[in-house]
């Protein structure tokens, strides 16, 4: 494959979107920059859910169902009180079926001594998976700002081939919209292009003798 430098400009104009990215890295390879590799994927944390159950009846719990329902048994068969007020004036009150501090079973989930184990292990391995992440993004951010530099340059210089061919089909464009003013008298039209567009005397002298091959022969002097 060509360099840039190297192309003509029917080439460059003739470049697809894979071979523009062939191209850049081409030019990155020129200047000892690496291909670009996979954007490095940062790891996921584990989310880990609670496995063990547990059941409270009044601040105790117990990992037996069964073993809280005898204890609310034995609750709710006593008479049971609850401090009434604030200090040395508080008195007792008779705990109530309906009072919401009443003694009843509540299901809690808890993290298991194994577990706890289990997530110590995966942080550990998560941070060393971030400490590598890291070095992996950085060369990946690097290489990517050199490339993107050679992919700039590379890109301004087909920018600007592919906007001269424009500006070259116009004015071809408007010396065939000149032409039928001018009954078809090449000279004419040619007269009235470079009397609107001076631009084209300086940058496309080739377009008019491609266009009116007598134009320099009839007119010593530019117009513009």
């Amino acid at each position: 494959m060509k360099r840039i430098d190297e192309m003509k400009k029917e080439e460059i104009l003739a470049l697809t979107e894979g071979e523009i990215a062939s191209l850049i890295d081409l030019e990155c390879a020129y200047e000892g920059i690496p291909l670009l590799p996979e954007c490095p994927k940062k790891a996921e944390s584990i989310k880990h859910e609670k496995d063990l159950t547990a059941y409270e009846v009044a601040g105790y719990y117990f990992l037996e169902p069964e073993e809280a329902g005898r204890v609310l048994e034995v609750l709710q068969s006593a008479a049971t009180y609850t401090k009434d007020g604030w200090g040395e004036d508080a008195g007792l009150k008779r705990v109530s079926d309906a009072d919401f501090y009443s003694p009843k079973v509540e299901v809690k989930k808890f993290y298991s001594q194994a577990k706890l184990a289990e997530i110590k292990k995966d942080l550990e391995e998560n941070k060393r998976a971030l400490a590598a992440y890291e070095k992996e993004k950085e060369r990946y951010d690097r290489i990517l700002r050199d490339r993107t530099k050679v992919a700039d340059r590379v890109t301004a210089v087909i920018n600007e081939v592919v906007e001269t061919e424009k500006d070259r089909q116009f004015y071809q464009a408007e010396f065939g919209r000149y032409l039928i003013l001018a009954n078809n008298n090449k000279e004419v039209a040619m007269s009235f292009l470079l009397k609107t567009y001076c631009d084209v005397e300086h940058e496309f002298r080739d377009l008019i003798t491609k266009l009116c091959p007598d134009y320099y022969s009839l007119h010593k002097e530019e117009v513009c």
